[in-house]
């Protein structure tokens, strides 16, 4: 029967006499009575219950907190393109007015300041004054804390009630009664509190509800102390961060897993790899996001979770120190709990309420603590709970707060202020630590005021290279963001974690400012740097050569100027010897090192990094080489950008803009590629796309203009221009500038109208070719065929001799100049001229010999000689000729005749082409 009437939100009455002792014993006809009574009331319960159609306003509460949650949800996965697109992927940390208050009163002192705040915090105070209204809604209806808080506690809702008993852990037999001492000023008044057991519970538990408050007092002066403690607690930082560096990885590195081991099963690879690309899409991970001190993160949420065992909403109840301010604010706040006369004290709300905050009459309610969550209206089975802007005060229970516990909070701050602020690791002359900070983050003592810990940044950082902070930084850095490079570099094309700091610790830099932000300062320990280790062993590399060269950290060095440079020792050549014999040794230009930790990433030695980056601040001033971006018209005519153009640096960001197949083109001094598509306004579907190839020599943009331009020539337009269909090539100056079609119908005068307009962007004297071009012979040249190079690797796709010249015989390196051509006399076919400059004589006579070598040694070709040209005479019947003069070299293949051959190469080297002799 205890347990029916307990389902019904009854009690079975006590027999007990108040003073103790037995109560009488029951008669028959006692008993029927009360049965009677109790089955009376339970019928009429029951008919309410059933005419209730329930509570509209907690079904509207659970369909906001829902799509809240999921809202949060999105916004942690997808912060990434959220930032990019600048819509607000730091919302949540920005609605705490905790953070916005904390933050102002760090920074007390200064106004702009509190601009800053107010600019930054302006969601927060939309929530104080919804607050000031509504009271304390936020946390049942907004909070994401609190949303994961009502999930574990109905998944713990079992194991609570066998821990508690009955009534959902409410023992509550007793009345509720009322507190002399309020919350607010005269919550201060040194008064003992009469509640002993006012809303289901002993003294300690109503005490415990003091400690958020607190808690509150005591991050807020510590924050007037100079001491940021709030991010620490307060739930709009710890769930993001929770959410961000815990349970994502957590969801998303299986997954990973998963399909990385569907991928080799037979018959399902190609579905595992179509699913866990729809998966990257979904939960938004391009890799795999690991973070250090995970499993603390872990354990607190884990903690705060398994308080659910004892009470429902633990944390928000006695914890929570955005609960507290939020509990303040609400005791002037319009809508309060009011329960009508109609209340037959059923106890149903009181055992229904998460927060326990209602006494055992099911009328009063503890000031501050009711969220407004609808569920005592909800169960009420006469209809008696209004939500109306009057309360009678006896329905009204304080929450003591004593003078005791203020004076002792104010006294543990006063305390713990210094032991937060011990750091052995900081440089007290400087302000500086040996951890790198973010770009943008402000100096060290402004940023640990700043920071709120929302984790935020290390989300979005793209290489994962953002982690927590434990104790490298003192108690004071706790949970901060710190770059650690070894995991992953600042990337140089990235700017986000200022976008989507909601307190802007770390500041939001245009993305030409932070490319020249001075984060860190590399070194190399010369202890494990491969090159420097080798130079060490100088006498034993002397006697038995061993190649210990290591570019790594120079190729990947972002900085336009490259920041690593190489201090070379040359060791005398070896007769024979195929490779020069020398060690490039690395070293730091620290006027133009940023500290992005690249090199440190890629370090290839095992273990800790040869170069290692630490901390500092600065800025460097090197060539904005993002100016390019101006050479990029907003309108051409009906032609408009469709978008910023975007940069491309070096050797990396080359072979990401075109896929791979960049090596040719880094043969030549390349800097940078940048793009724009421009769309057409009359015909939306037409889509064109310009490039600017920048080179660090006029020279070398020409060359990469000869090796990919077709068509027609077009006089007038750059230094050269060749336009084949509606695909355009220019020259101009140091740039090598291409047009081609995107989509849709683009003619042939729209890629001439949009290069004309790109070139009116460029100011610079015309160039001129390479010198090495005025040494060809004019008669017979076709223009269109003359490439300029420098390495083999471009000679390896030009069409020479039917076999292929595998090694480099010519021995051509970035210190030669090449160019190859085509010349034509009717009736016999075109056949190629080759030349080569060489840096000394010497090495064009080394080539002259080793080529010379292979025609006749290797490929065993039939050679002549006369006047210093050497001729040969191939399986095929073709002739190919061979003359050296100084430091240039001239080759002819495939000649229909062995006089076309040698006049060729006699017209550049200035010997007489003769009758050759065997």
């Amino acid at each position: 029967m205890a347990r029916q009437l307990r389902a019904k939100g009854l009690r079975r009455p006590s027999w007990r006499r108040s003073g103790g002792g037995s109560g009488p014993k029951r008669c028959g006809h006692q008993a029927s009575a009360v049965g009677a009574v109790i089955s009376a009331v339970e019928t009429a319960m029951d008919e309410q219950r059933r005419k209730k159609p329930g509570s509209p306003a907690r079904t509207a509460r659970r369909i906001v907190q829902t799509a809240v949650f999921v809202l949060f949800l999105l916004v942690i996965i997808f912060a990434d393109p959220l930032a990019k697109r600048d819509l607000m992927p730091d919302l949540f940390p920005r609605l705490s007015p905790l953070g916005g208050i904390a933050t102002t009163i760090a920074f007390s002192p200064q106004a702009t300041a509190w601009a800053d705040v107010l600019g930054k915090y302006w969601p927060a105070l939309l929530v104080l004054i919804a607050a000031l209204i509504m009271g304390r809604f936020f946390c049942a209806w907004v909070c994401p804390l609190g949303a994961t808080i009502d999930a574990t506690d109905w998944l713990l809702r079992h194991r609570r009630k066998q821990r508690a008993g009955p009534a959902d852990g409410q023992t509550a037999e007793v009345r509720g009664q009322k507190s002399e001492v309020s919350v607010g000023p005269s919550a201060l008044s040194g008064g003992q509190s009469k509640i002993q057991s006012a809303c289901g519970g002993p003294k300690s538990k109503i005490e415990s509800r003091r400690w958020k408050y607190y808690l509150l007092a005591f991050l807020l002066l510590g924050a007037l102390f100079g001491v940021q403690m709030t991010g620490w607690f307060d739930p709009l930082s710890l769930a993001p961060r929770t959410y961000a560096i815990v349970l994502h990885p957590y969801v998303t590195q299986p997954l990973g897993q998963l399909f990385g081991f569907l991928h080799n099963v037979p018959g399902v690879g190609a579905a595992a790899d179509k699913a866990h690309a729809g998966a990257k899409t979904a939960l938004y991970f391009v890799q795999q996001p690991s973070f250090r001190n995970h499993l603390v993160f872990l354990a607190i949420f884990l903690g705060i979770a398994a308080f659910g065992l004892w009470h429902r909403r633990y944390w928000c109840r006695n914890l929570c120190p955005l609960g507290g301010l939020f509990a303040l604010i609400s005791n002037g706040g319009v809508f309060k709990r009011y329960v009508e006369a109609a209340c037959i004290q059923c106890r149903r709300c009181a055992r229904e309420c998460r927060m326990g905050c209602i006494d055992d009459t099911g009328k009063g309610t503890l000031a501050g603590e009711c969220l407004l969550c609808m569920d005592c209206q909800a169960v009420c089975p006469v209809d008696a709970v209004r939500f109306t802007t009057a309360q009678p005060a006896e329905q009204c229970l304080p929450v003591d707060l004593s003078k005791r516990g203020f004076l002792t909070t104010c006294a543990s701050t006063v305390a713990a202020v210094p032991v937060m602020k011990l750091n052995f690791a900081s440089r007290s002359e400087k302000g500086n630590l040996s951890v790198v900070r973010p770009p943008g983050a402000h100096k060290e003592s402004e940023f640990l005021l700043k920071c709120v810990r929302c984790g935020e940044c290390m989300r979005v950082c793209k290489t994962n290279g953002l982690q927590p902070c434990a104790l490298e930084t003192g108690l004071e850095g706790l949970w901060t963001p710190r770059l650690m490079p070894r995991i992953g570099h600042c990337d140089f094309q990235c700017n986000l974690c200022g976008r989507v700091c909601p307190s802007q610790a770390i500041r939001r830099l245009p993305l030409e400012d932070k490319q020249q932000t001075v984060i860190g300062k590399a070194r190399f320990n010369h202890n494990r740097c491969i090159p420097w280790v080798g130079f060490a062993q100088l006498s034993a590399l002397e006697k038995e050569w061993k190649d210990v060269n290591c570019a790594v950290c120079e190729e990947v060095c972002p900085v336009p100027t490259k920041a690593i440079r190489f201090n070379t020792y040359a060791l005398p050549d070896e007769p024979g010897q195929p490779t020069k014999r020398e060690i490039r040794r690395p070293y730091v230009r620290e006027d133009l090192c940023i500290g992005c930790g690249y090199c440190e990433k890629v370090c290839p030695v095992l273990g800790q990094s040869a170069v290692i980056v630490e901390g500092c601040k600065g800025k460097v001033e090197f060539p904005k080489v993002s100016k390019i971006a101006e050479l990029f018209p907003a309108e051409i005519g009906p032609w408009k950008r469709k978008s910023e153009p975007k940069v491309h640096f070096g050797a990396k960001g080359l072979f990401e803009y075109i896929n791979g197949g960049a090596e040719p083109y880094l043969t030549y001094t390349f800097k940078l590629a940048a793009w724009a598509d421009y769309a057409n306004s009359q015909q939306p579907s037409a889509i064109c796309r310009l490039d600017f190839w920048e080179f660090e020599k006029t020279d070398d943009a020409f060359g990469v203009w000869t090796k990919d331009a077709a068509g027609e020539e077009q006089k007038g337009l750059g230094d050269r221009a060749r336009l084949f269909e509606n695909y355009l090539w220019m020259w101009r100056d140091r740039y090598f500038i291409r047009v081609e079609p995107k989509e849709g119908d683009v003619k042939p005068a729209d890629a001439l109208a949009i290069a004309q307009a790109a070139l009116a962007k460029i100011s610079a004297p015309p160039a001129q070719p390479p010198a090495i071009l005025a040494t060809l012979p004019p008669d017979g040249l076709v223009p269109s065929s003359i490439k300029f190079f420098h390495q083999k690797l471009v000679m390896d796709n030009i069409y020479l001799a039917d076999r292929p010249i595998e090694q480099n015989v010519f021995g051509l390196s970035e210190k030669t100049d090449a160019v190859v051509a085509d010349y034509e006399f009717k009736p016999h076919p075109p056949f190629p001229l080759l030349l080569i400059q060489y840096p000394t004589a010497p090495a064009a006579q080394t080539a002259f010999a080793a080529f010379a070598k292979l025609r006749t040694e290797v490929w065993k070709e039939e050679a002549s000689e006369s006047n210093g040209i050497k001729l040969f005479k191939d399986e095929s019947g073709k002739f190919h000729a061979l003359s050296v003069r100084g430091d240039l070299l001239a080759a002819v293949f495939r000649a229909q005749t062995r006089e076309a051959a040698a006049a060729s190469v006699a017209r550049v080297s200035g010997r007489e082409a003769g009758g050759a002799t065997k």
